[in-house]
């Protein structure tokens, strides 16, 4: 529920005005809205300031002697001036610290990178902050083409990609050190393999995964109540199993539809295990609402999010938040089970080389019609994700390659959970427990055979409640394991599995049309408020050099139509849109 910004010069015989930092914080505020701060500095070199909403108790920055911690999120292992080390920190969180015994800045984010914090350099100073669009904006950074591409392909950035020139988000793990010898940039952890985990059989491994998770999640003991998500599938399922035997203090709730299987799977989930549950779904008249609340969703989700979607959940948590201020989300459960490498097929595990294409393809970027661009991105997209993924993991390339795609999942999670994770900061405490060091250490570890498919996520689940295990999945068949005396209850589920996979062999072309009224009237409002109430043209739009002339006016000509099928590329064209012209910024015509 907080934000950060920071100016910090590389020389200590060079001032920081505060006036430079309350410049910095205002524009922080001009797009978040009105929010109270705190400051901090070190001699005249350094300064910087935690931002919360008004609503929140006021901002502290923690003091002990000389030294002093800025921090957002939710942070473990780490006091000013104890003695703790980097490596110790878990969360997700992101800092900016002074150590006085050593008279060493610390600019880091968390072990995952799921809090954004980003950095950028000018004349001799970094300048950190939580908001990309806050320093974009006061650095006047010119927009990045391959950035803006990137997004408008894959719907996201991971890693350290921005939309911006010059405007890095740190990499999870990362960290600024700042003394009297210069600025350097340090690596404190990275995932790596527990090798007597790997070595675990089935109930040894049920047994060492429960006892980690629980053990991170009794943090949580006496705390207030959080809301804890809830859906038809395993993840969350799991995650609130495990929340139980830690004591956490929780409410479930699902979002979605009233009738959606979803709801109605997660509701008799919650009533089995006496959970008190509450459902969300979006107003009726949505598509009137939608227009005044995309600043919002563009400025809180930094141009990095589709701002129709990121709408959506943001208006569930203002509801959330007007209850309980804290969300546990199940993002992370996958590495429990074969998600992050089923696309391995027959070669998981028995391999250290990772089929990158398949990677790319089932993974990474969706099929998509190209032809509204004015030169298809993908060839240039593919290859930049290629090379940042196979940097990431090559200090895993000893290892299976189930144990890589399991690394490459959790990165690349930095532009979904993290990304969503971030820019719920202003009305929710978010916390993503399965990304945990702990808790993923152990699940990272465990032999991949153990984790195919759902074996291993079915049996922590029997083990510990096995009447909820026992109740159907939203992708078919109960969340037991399989038994012959139950096998006929896993043909949903089996069946699912099959056309799923036929489904990313074939992936070509464009999505499906889908007839959906009620998107078509939203978009149609979007338009208008782009238009400022009339149609847009094409070429009026700042980001009109991105795409094909004749194709762009099409494309916004069918963009009302109830069975338009590119809504993704729509959001994320309105998303480029929105943050050029936040930042007033222009790409070159050609």
């Amino acid at each position: 529920m907080a934000g950060l910004v920071a100016i910090i010069a590389h020389d200590h015989e060079r001032a920081v005005d505060p006036g430079d930092l309350d410049d910095l914080a205002d524009t922080y505020r001009s797009l978040r809205g009105k929010q109270q701060l705190a400051v901090a500095s070190v001699a005249r070199h350094a300064r910087v300031a935690k931002i919360v909403p008004e609503w929140a108790p006021s901002p502290r920055i923690e003091r002990s002697g000389h030294s002093w911690l800025a921090a957002v999120g939710r942070i473990r292992g780490y006091e000013p001036g104890a003695q703790a080390t980097l490596d110790e920190l878990d969360g997700q969180f992101g800092i900016v610290a002074y150590d006085g015994r050593s008279d060493e800045i610390l600019v880091a984010t968390d072990p995952f990178g799921m809090q954004s914090v980003f950095a950028a350099e000018r004349d001799g100073r970094t300048y950190v902050s939580t908001s990309a669009f806050c320093l974009a904006r006061y650095l006047r950074a010119p927009p990045s083409v391959p950035g803006l591409l990137a997004f408008l392909r894959s719907g996201y950035h991971f890693g350290a990609a921005t939309n911006w020139e010059g405007v890095e988000r740190l990499e999870p793990g990362t960290c600024l050190r700042f003394s009297s010898r210069g600025r350097v940039r340090d690596v404190y952890w990275r995932p790596a393999v527990d090798p007597g985990a790997a070595r675990l059989g089935l109930k040894q491994a049920v047994d060492h995964c429960i006892e980690a998770a629980v053990e991170d999640m009794r943090a949580h003991e006496g705390e207030a109540t959080r809301w804890s998500d809830l859906t038809g599938g395993f993840d969350s399922r799991l995650l609130n199993l495990l929340l139980r035997e830690g004591d956490a203090a929780f409410s479930t709730n699902t979002v979605g539809g009233t009738d959606d299987l979803d709801m109605r799977v997660a509701r008799r989930v919650a009533s089995a295990a006496g959970w008190e549950w509450s459902g969300f779904s979006v107003p009726d008249g949505w598509s009137e609402r939608l227009p005044a609340l995309l600043r919002a969703a563009l400025t809180w989700g930094d141009g990095h999010l589709e701002v129709i979607q990121l709408a959506r959940v943001l208006w569930v948590h203002a509801q959330q938040g007007e209850r309980y201020r804290g969300l546990f989300n199940g993002g992370g459960g996958e590495h429990f089970r074969s998600y992050a490498w089923t696309q391995e097929f027959l070669r998981a595990g028995t391999s250290s080389r990772v089929n990158f294409d398949n990677w790319l393809d089932m993974r990474m970027l969706s099929p998509m019609d190209t032809s509204i661009f004015r030169r298809d991105p993908t060839a240039q997209v593919r290859a930049d994700f290629r090379r940042r993924g196979a940097a990431w993991v090559e200090p895993l390339s000893r290892e299976s390659n189930t144990t890589q795609l399991d690394a490459l999942y959790a990165y690349k999670s930095t532009g979904h959970f993290g990304a969503y994770h971030s820019a719920a900061a202003g009305l929710l405490t978010t916390e993503l427990p399965f990304y945990r060091k702990r808790t993923f250490t152990a699940a990272h570890s465990i032999h991949f055979r153990l984790r195919d498919r759902h074996r291993l996520m079915r049996h922590m689940m029997e083990r510990l409640d096995p009447l909820v295990a026992s109740i159907e999945t939203e992708p078919g068949g109960p969340a037991a394991p399989w038994r012959p005396s139950n096998s006929l209850r896993f043909l949903p589920y089996y069946g699912r599995i099959a056309r799923t996979a036929a489904r990313k062999v074939r992936q070509r072309g464009s999505p499906a049309s889908v007839r959906d009224p009620e998107a078509a009237e939203g978009r149609r409002a979007v338009l208008r408020s782009l238009a400022g109430g009339g149609d847009p043209a094409s070429a009026t739009l700042r980001s009109a050099s991105l795409f094909d002339p004749r194709a762009l006016g099409d494309f916004l000509s069918r963009a009302a139509n109830p069975g338009f099928s590119e809504a993704s590329l729509f959001g994320r064209l309105v998303t480029v849109e929105l943050g050029l012209r936040e930042t007033d910024a222009a790409l070159e015509r050609t």
